[in-house]
């Protein structure tokens, strides 16, 4: 084998080994920087959430009211398209989901002392959940809304409606 030969694969030798020894620092650093971005990022995210919390941090019931009576807010705090639970033909419960042209607005402003109502109302409130029963005197309603605090705002994000 001839020396110029030689030279030619020691130099080949050469330039494969600092083309792979670019390209390994560049991918490195391009991946530690799309971390850094990431890692800025959710460090960004996760300050706007704490502001918003402690600036947004609904009451519920002051939700509730204008939930009950604002159809464009109404709207606007539904988890669309949401997903509803329904008694079906076996008795079982079957999951379905509505679209907010299928919507309906929904008043919950009860008043219990009420003697016309034809259901009893109880909203419980567990930290950044909360459930709307609305139980039927002597009619077969049974309906639940279920809401969540997320971000530091209310949303409607599920229902069940076991109504015989």
């Amino acid at each position: 084998v001839s020396s110029n030969f030689m030279k030619h694969i020691f130099i080949y030798i050469k330039l494969f080994a600092f083309m792979t020894f670019v390209y390994g620092c560049f991918s490195d650093n391009q991946q530690s920087d799309s971390n850094n971005l990431n890692q800025i990022s959710t460090n960004v995210d996760d300050s706007k959430k704490r502001n918003d919390n402690s600036i947004k941090d609904e009451d519920f019931k002051t939700f509730l009211n204008k939930f009950s009576t604002d159809e464009a807010f109404q709207i606007s705090r539904i988890d669309f398209p949401l997903k509803v639970r329904t008694i079906g033909e076996n008795s079982e419960l079957d999951d379905e989901i509505m679209t907010k042209e299928e919507w309906r607005q929904i008043n919950f402003t009860y008043d219990p002392n009420n003697p016309s109502n034809e259901y009893e109302q109880r909203i419980i409130i567990y930290g950044d959940k909360a459930t709307i029963e609305c139980i039927g005197i002597d009619n077969g309603i049974m309906v639940e809304y279920y809401f969540e605090r997320k971000n530091g705002i209310w949303l409607l994000v599920t229902l069940t409606d076991a109504s015989t």
